[in-house]
């Protein structure tokens, strides 16, 4: 990703809303409002790098942004924490860089999920990014 790209935060509905309760800290109903002001700071800083272009995009547990295999379009920023124990829940940010316009970032979805193995939340918030995503491009007339 080229430096100064920008987050059009205003572009989808649905992200707007849970990025307010986030900031709220209700966005999750088992996470404190401490723990929303945690991952929110994390997840603000990631934004900051990837806006500036100095995140890596990969698809190891390593790296804080990746590539959904099943979604060639949609990335996800995950924020990890270096101090403490684990938060029971994890954000996850899913976005776009839409190739119509260059130098933006679209969020798509801001969710959580549970701090295991299992899949189902994770799946589900990827298919909604994913269909977000579309709507966006039919809305704006945008080529992937």
């Amino acid at each position: 990703m080229d430096a100064g790209h920008i987050w059009l935060d205003d572009a989808v509905e649905g992200y707007t809303v849970e990025y307010q309760n986030a900031l709220r800290g209700n966005l999750d109903p088992k996470l404190t409002r401490a723990e929303h002001k945690d991952a929110m700071g994390v997840l603000e800083s990631l934004r900051r790098k990837a806006s500036r272009g100095h995140i890596e995009v990969g698809s190891g547990p390593e790296f804080s942004a990746r590539i959904i295999q099943s979604v060639s379009f949609l990335l996800e920023l995950r924020p990890k924490f270096s101090r403490g124990a684990p938060p029971p829940r994890l954000f996850r940010l899913y976005y776009a860089e839409p190739r119509s316009i260059e130098g933006v970032l679209l969020p798509l979805v801001l969710a959580t999920k549970e701090n295991s193995s299992r899949r189902d939340e994770q799946n589900a918030s990827i298919i909604d990014a994913m269909a977000r995503g579309r709507t966006w491009q039919l809305m704006n007339g945008a080529k992937r």
